[in-house]
């Protein structure tokens, strides 16, 4: 029995031990004036935007577009004056 509580123990403790840390990841975007930048979107790629969210803090919304014509997506985040694209793609079939 003790021999059994300590092997769990062990592997407990190796789980806890290999466990992740958060980090920050920074990447490039590209940014413009956020009317600019949604009419490119709305009129060039004929997106649409499905959803909107406001975030904690920092007074931003982000934005999923889609465009179902050519199949585009594109995720925005933008404030009053300045969106820029956190991500584009095309709709695909999921791994």
């Amino acid at each position: 029995m003790r021999i059994s509580v300590m092997a769990f123990l062990f592997c407990l403790n190796s789980a806890i031990a290999n466990a992740q840390e958060i980090f920050e990841l920074r990447k490039p975007m590209k940014c413009a004036d956020v009317n600019y930048l949604i009419t490119d979107l709305t009129e060039n790629y004929k997106e649409k935007m499905m959803w909107v969210g406001k975030t904690e803090g920092d007074n931003t919304y982000i934005a999923i577009l889609q465009g179902k014509e050519n199949g585009t997506w594109s995720v925005i985040q933008y404030d009053s004056k300045t969106g820029c694209v956190l991500g584009v793609g095309k709709l695909g079939s999921a791994l």
